[in-house]
């Protein structure tokens, strides 16, 4: 009787251990592939919700193609070196300097080794659009004001632009430019300077997505249009006059 009631714990206790033996693994395993489904549904129904706002923002675009093309031709998917030379010779032109020459390369930049680019992938699993720069060296001669003039007219190219570097120094030989007979005036009174400018043209290149790895700007089912304003305003804006005690002397390369 004895040996019964001793029994009887031992052999609860040992169908208690086999269950759990095979029961556990089998209950961490269910467990996992719910947390598995969870997060599957969860991705679904957010690539779901920005595939519907896709089709949304497509739409508001389509209304507003006028800001759509103004901010494409303001940041282009491209480096357009026509454009950007047609724009630079049409300043010269405007502002009365001659422009001696132009030439356009790509912004070098910094490149990460391979084991910085693995972890690089694998912690940024969505890419996102970066702004690159083409560099645009510009060569030009004339009076002071004139280069000024020039250089006050970049800024409001319609396309994203900054000066990045600027050298100027008098001209030693005033008939650098013989043919250039519409500025001719620029090389009177001995007055010419020659001007070195280094400007960056930006663009924005496109970039394929698909799945979850969209963009969390698709997350929202409307455009902000606030930097277009923003931008159109300081395009359209008039250059600053500046008061008598800014202006210095008419000429600081002169005696």
């Amino acid at each position: 009787m004895r040996l019964k009631i001793l029994l009887t714990p031992v052999a609860f206790f040992i169908a208690i251990v086999v269950a759990i033996w095979y029961i556990w693994p089998v209950a961490v395993d269910i467990w996992s592939k719910t947390e598995e489904i969870k997060v599957s549904q969860e991705n679904l129904d957010s690539t779901l919700t920005k595939k519907s706002n896709v089709e949304v923002l497509t739409s508001v675009l389509d209304k507003n193609k006028d800001r759509e093309e103004f901010i494409t031709n303001f940041l282009p998917p491209t480096k357009n070196e026509e454009k950007i030379v047609n724009g630079i010779n049409y300043l010269a032109n405007d502002s009365g300097v001659n422009l001696a020459g132009i030439s356009i390369t790509n912004e070098k930049t910094s490149t990460l080794s391979s084991s910085q680019s693995v972890n690089a992938d694998s912690t940024n699993s969505s890419s996102a659009p970066t702004v690159k720069f083409a560099i645009a060296n510009v060569n030009i001669s004339g009076k002071y004001e004139n280069i000024k003039i020039f250089l006050s007219q970049i800024y409001k190219m319609e396309i994203i632009n900054k000066v990045s570097l600027l050298s100027i120094s008098k001209e030693l030989n005033t008939n650098i430019n013989a043919n250039a007979d519409a500025n001719a005036e620029n090389t009177e009174g001995g007055d010419v300077l020659i001007a070195n400018v280094e400007i960056k043209f930006g663009y924005m290149p496109y970039i394929n997505q698909a799945g979850s790895d969209l963009s969390a700007v698709f997350s929202q089912s409307n455009f902000n249009f606030g930097s277009y304003s923003k931008i159109n305003e300081l395009i359209a804006r008039k250059i600053p006059v500046l008061d008598t005690g800014q202006k210095g002397k008419v000429n600081p390369f002169l005696p």
